[in-house]
């Protein structure tokens, strides 16, 4: 059996790059591998697309097969994405806001057993005071992206970089808070406005 970390990269108003990510394990190649995570991606996306402007975009996806007791990638298969949100009325909120996709792998509050990763938040028109309009939406897209991996004979899992080994997944959950991610904002230069005292 083959790791393998599946990735989509997209862009908040063409300007700042974000990214969120997969593991799974199976025996198909690296490239059939690719074509799996491409179908298990449409499926996510046209669940959520309506919670965001075109202005996010998931525009490329890769697979890398890794090998486990390095987490090292030896070999790479690229797709090219036209995701696009289909929000006509809401605006963009900050980058850094994010849903997360909490991963469990049945051990609670153990460390290293858990996980997550970060989607684009999502436009103004997907908040209701504040949280998240639609979790079920994202619960959803969730849902049909882990069934069409395992459909596809891809095991979701966790892996764990320090010991390098893997844990088979067995629940997600998707909150109503949004998150941040930091990262997704520091690649924005920001212009000042200033006053004399």
């Amino acid at each position: 059996m083959t790791l393998f970390h599946h990735v989509a990269h997209g862009t908040w108003s063409g300007l700042s790059p974000f990214s969120f990510s997969f593991w799974t394990t199976g025996g198909a190649t690296t490239l059939a591998s690719q074509g799996y995570w491409h179908t298990a991606l449409g499926l996510l996306w046209a669940q959520i697309e309506d919670q965001y402007t075109n202005g996010v975009a998931i525009t490329l996806s890769n697979t890398y097969a890794v090998t486990e007791a390095t987490g090292r990638a030896f070999e790479k298969a690229v797709s090219t994405e036209t995701l696009l949100g289909t929000d006509g009325v809401g605006a963009l909120l900050p980058p850094q806001l994010a849903v997360v996709v909490s991963l469990r792998t049945g051990t609670l509050a153990s460390r290293g057993l858990t996980g997550r990763t970060y989607l684009p938040g999502p436009s103004t028109s997907g908040l209701n005071t504040g949280e998240l309009a639609a979790p079920n939406d994202y619960a959803a897209g969730a849902g049909a992206l882990f069934t069409s991996l395992q459909a596809d004979g891809l095991t979701p899992v966790l892996y764990q970089r320090k010991t390098h080994t893997t844990k088979q997944l067995t629940q997600y959950a998707i909150g109503n808070l949004l998150d941040t991610q930091r990262r997704r904002r520091d690649v924005l230069v920001e212009t000042y406005t200033t006053g004399t005292i």
